[in-house]
């Protein structure tokens, strides 16, 4: 893209971007700078300063991996944002020492976006929650989420964080602040149930949580839970004409009637069961049940 007459305005959107990015890349002006211009330069760039080396602009761009396009469009960039998303995948597919490698390149004082915050801290407890972290720091994470950054647009982060809270307190064997904390991501998870997902991802996170919330119900013995919320979830997924993670809801169901010593119930759901045998399932359901048999760490 040619920049031919640029304005005020668009020079201060592409210094912030510039800026935001080098930070999240832990890179100096100094470093940016080299073989392109002076340091100086990128100051002024970045600051708002007199600044008329447009040329320069796409290479600057590209040296961050950035597109001028999209930053001409809009200023959506925010520091560790992609970071998070990755670290989230992880997350997502029980990568706990990878994403925690990932979040420690992270410096949470550059993160200015009370969103962004809310999500590093989230993540960051589940991260250490299964990486050998003192519960007291895991703890510590997730408070910071839930009294702090527990913002409208952060309700997926908020029922996270409810739910490491209940998984935590039951590893230190503080069972009533355990049901406590699962009772308010289940309410949460609920909620969101009811709301319209913009994209399938999200809607893929939330079917996680619900997995999340219901096996840690199973853990804890609750089984009467983990069938009602198993039922909630695969009406979920049938209003949604989707398969995802829906044998998991089933296994779970199943494993409950067995332990209920339900036979002819558990019966009836291992032939649903074995109906989704030729389906990919992604819950990973004999993994999750390992990770929430884990025990506590002080």
């Amino acid at each position: 893209m040619e920049v031919i007459m640029p304005s005020k305005a668009l020079l201060k959107k592409i210094g912030i971007g510039i800026r935001k990015r080098r930070l999240d890349l832990h890179m100096t002006q100094a470093e940016l700078a080299k073989g392109l211009c002076t340091q100086s330069t990128i100051s002024a760039l970045e600051n708002d300063g007199c600044f008329n080396q447009w040329s320069i602009i796409p290479k600057i761009v590209s040296r961050l991996g950035m597109n001028l396009d999209e930053m001409c469009v809009s200023n959506n960039y925010c520091y560790a944002k992609e970071l998070l998303k990755q670290i989230e995948c992880k997350l997502l597919h029980y990568h706990f020492e990878k994403a925690n490698t990932i979040i420690k390149t992270i410096k949470v004082e550059n993160i200015d976006s009370k969103e962004i915050k809310g999500r590093y801290y989230c993540e960051r407890g589940f991260a250490e929650l299964f990486c050998g972290v003192s519960l007291d720091e895991v703890t510590l994470c997730f408070h910071t989420m839930i009294d702090t950054y527990a913002v409208k647009a952060n309700v997926v982060c908020t029922a996270w964080s409810y739910l490491g809270m209940s998984i935590s307190y039951r590893r230190l064997g503080c069972q009533k602040l355990a049901h406590k904390y699962l009772d308010d991501a289940l309410m949460r998870m609920h909620y969101l149930l009811h709301q319209k997902q913009t994209n399938l991802n999200e809607r893929y996170i939330i079917i996680k949580l619900g997995l999340a919330i219901v096996t840690f119900a199973f853990i804890s013995n609750n089984y009467q839970l983990v069938i009602n919320e198993s039922n909630r979830m695969i009406a979920y997924l049938k209003r949604k004409y989707s398969f995802y993670c829906l044998k998991s809801f089933y296994s779970l169901k199943y494993l409950s009637y067995k332990q209920g010593k339900l036979c002819s119930k558990a019966k009836a759901i291992q032939n649903k069961i074995n109906l989704l045998n030729g389906v990919r399932d992604s819950g990973r359901i004999d993994k999750l049940l390992k990770i929430a048999k884990q025990k506590s760490i002080r």
